[in-house]
């Protein structure tokens, strides 16, 4: 009769797993979607959940931009869709227990490699994985569900073609196959798992067998591994026609070059290896903590080099760790980097993993624990995994600080904008918001960038509002210029594209503490007075480059009345509480065509020449932000009494000028 080793994992550390799990993540539950997430309106028709737009996801694959084929995790977004609806807490608590069974999987699986009486090590090992503060961008930006699901269907995969090699029954083996289909179906990157499988055949095989029948035998179910990933990569051509993939809309190569990866290599594996985002914790506390983890993993890889050469069952268990950590990494080197607020780590989710794991187990295996005994003293192999886990823990809670401000920034924008919009004088259907300097992160935590237009439609707000989003100066070019000229374009081809009215227009500055807008215009005035003029021109809320000739101002008035000999007078007021009044003078800077009146403010004041050039004074200058100005037509009678002002007009001028050209 076949023997299988014994497994016996404690219920009690179970518990214990998934309680940690909870008591860290419990506290983002409530965390609003954020960036890719708030794309949900992808699941409804008119706000309302449509199951027949999975197919978009499904076949064939709607995606061009990121060509990615993982239905398994849009169809678990769908279900959460049908029992939340946009209350982000379902689809929190999904990734949260799909991270609380990761750390059980891995609990178990480091039992079964390394022995029934590696419990104690398979635990600590266990924490280490869940409280790794690489893991929060997978775990808390639920779009990343796909890395979680492909990282949990990927370690069943392999407990359960281990229970197949140590048992020698082939069902185990089926259903190793059917979970390695469902991790690719997650994410593409569970393609190297045949290699763990080939060395779990060649290492755990029923005692007696020889390596030859070993061999045959991985040799063997290399077919229907082979069958699988080839009916993958056949799936995968008949969507895109490649066997490759683009990512963010890029090549892969075009990628690394783009955002510098190689010459990256070493920060981001530093970032990834020790990682602790700088945002929050600043300098002297981000020193501390970095020092800590490479300390205790310093000292858990010179255990590891003991237990490699003194223990066969710790080699066989840290071969395939280290192979699945390190298969699941190369084939993401052309778009990997981590930043050093931990963004983009969720490609280290894998590899982070297999290094948490190997490191826990290090430190804590012990004489009763395996076939040799423990390089160092029990007390200080504790030791070491209590400053692990600890800098570990304040750096995962640093880190989920984050990620909590980055959800209520987008839940304060968003609100703010809404409120906005249902306050206006105008319909819905007929706003345009514009937004200034959309955040695209809080704390290297993405938020909001051009998602915003997502954030401000049904099923997210309760009207499909129209948005241009503009990214914050930061995310843009390197010159004040280069910013403003995106900006400009933006809404001048919004404008161009939807044929709106410019006084539909409405422009605001997105506000990161506390999160909100700030309008970028008062209150508007109404016409006063015994005698308004009427301005017609240039066009309430128009957006203009400030490098453009000063524009022409129109107004029409009534014929003067008898003996009255009027006077008028154009009046801007600048964001900064300047304000310029320009005579207007006919036949000398304006004429007359009727009752319209034509000023030219390029040809300045004759009565006061000192404003000549003032409108190059108050705009053309390098500026990092729009300019809002506001102006109005004030009329005088013969004795200089104001008699009338008409109503007040918006100009946003938007710098675009080269600072270097002395323009």
């Amino acid at each position: 009769m076949l023997r299988v080793r014994s497994f016996e994992p404690r219920l009690s550390h179970l518990l214990l797993i998934v309680f940690v799990v909870l008591a860290f993540y419990g506290r983002t539950m409530d965390n609003y979607w954020i960036k890719d997430d708030l794309l949900i309106s992808q699941f409804t028709t008119g706000g309302q959940l449509d199951w027949g737009r999975f197919k978009l996801f499904l076949w064939p694959s709607h995606m061009e931009r990121e060509q990615f084929w993982r239905p398994l995790p849009i169809l678990t977004g769908f279900a959460d869709y049908s029992v939340w609806g946009t209350n982000p807490v379902g689809a929190h608590l999904q990734n949260t227990a799909w991270q609380a069974l990761i750390g059980v999987l891995v609990y178990c699986l480091l039992q079964a490699l390394a022995g029934g009486r590696a419990r104690g090590a398979a635990f600590v090992a266990s924490l280490a994985v869940v409280v790794n503060p690489i893991a929060p961008e997978s775990v808390v930006w639920l779009l990343q569900r796909m890395v979680l699901m492909n990282a949990a269907f990927s370690l069943a995969a392999m407990l359960a073609w281990l229970k197949a090699a140590e048992s020698g029954r082939h069902r185990w083996k089926l259903l190793g196959l059917g979970l390695l289909s469902a991790a690719i179906l997650c994410k593409e990157i569970a393609v190297v798992l045949p290699a763990c499988f080939f060395l779990i055949d060649l290492s755990y095989a029923p005692k007696g067998q020889g390596i030859g029948k070993r061999l045959r035998s991985a040799l063997l179910w290399t077919i229907p591994n082979a069958i699988i990933l080839g009916i993958y990569l056949g799936l995968r051509y008949l969507l895109w026609g490649r066997l490759t993939l683009k990512y963010a809309g890029l090549e892969p190569r075009e990628y690394a070059r783009h955002n510098q990866v190689f010459e990256r290599v070493p920060d981001s594996l530093q970032h990834a290896i020790l990682p602790v985002n700088e945002a929050v914790f600043g300098e002297t506390v981000t020193t501390i903590l970095r020092a800590a983890m490479a300390l205790a993993l310093g000292i858990a890889g010179l255990r590891a080099l003991c237990l490699f050469v003194q223990s066969r069952r710790f080699r066989k268990t840290s071969a395939i760790l280290i192979t699945f950590g390190l298969l699941s990494f190369l084939p993401t080197l052309l778009i990997f980097w981590v930043d050093q607020n931990l963004f983009n780590a969720r490609l280290f989710y894998l590899p982070g993993l297999c290094i948490a794991a190997i490191a826990g187990l290090s430190l804590c295996l012990s004489a009763t624990e395996e076939e040799t005994a423990s390089p160092a003293p029990k007390f200080f192999s504790w030791g070491v995994t209590a400053l692990l886990l600890v800098s570990y823990g304040l750096s995962l809670s640093g880190g989920l600080v984050a990620f909590e401000e980055a959800g209520a920034q987008v839940r304060g924008i968003q609100s703010a904008l809404v409120a906005a919009a249902e306050n206006d004088e105008l319909p819905a259907e007929d706003l345009v918001l514009v937004a200034f300097d959309t955040p695209s992160m809080a704390r290297g935590v993405p938020t909001l960038e051009t998602s915003l237009q997502s954030a401000m439609i049904r099923p997210l707000a309760p009207h499909d509002f129209d948005v241009v989003a503009l990214l914050e100066t930061q995310n843009l070019p390197a010159t004040a210029a280069g910013n403003a000229r995106i900006w400009w374009e933006r809404i001048q081809s919004h404008q161009a594209k939807t044929k709106k009215p410019w006084s539909a227009y409405r422009y605001y500055r997105c506000k990161y503490t506390p999160p909100g807008i700030a309008p970028l215009f008062s209150a508007r005035h109404a016409a006063t007075g015994a005698r308004p003029v009427t301005a017609t021109s240039p066009e309430d809320g128009l957006c203009l480059p400030n490098d453009s000739k000063a524009p022409v101002f129109e107004f029409s008035v009534q014929s003067d009345p008898a003996g009255s000999n009027d006077r008028y007078a154009l009046v801007i007021d600048t964001h900064d509480g300047r304000r310029f009044q320009f005579g207007i003078h006919l036949g000398r800077n304006a004429r007359r065509d009727g009752q319209l009146i034509r000023f030219d403010l390029a040809k300045g004041d004759p009565d006061h020449p000192e404003l000549d050039g003032a409108w190059e004074k108050a705009l053309h200058q390098v500026l990092l932000a729009p300019v809002p100005l506001r102006w109005h037509i004030e009329t005088r009678d013969d004795s200089n009494r104001l008699v009338g002002v008409s109503s007040d007009r918006r100009l946003m001028i938007v710098n675009v000028r080269n600072p270097h050209s002395g323009l």
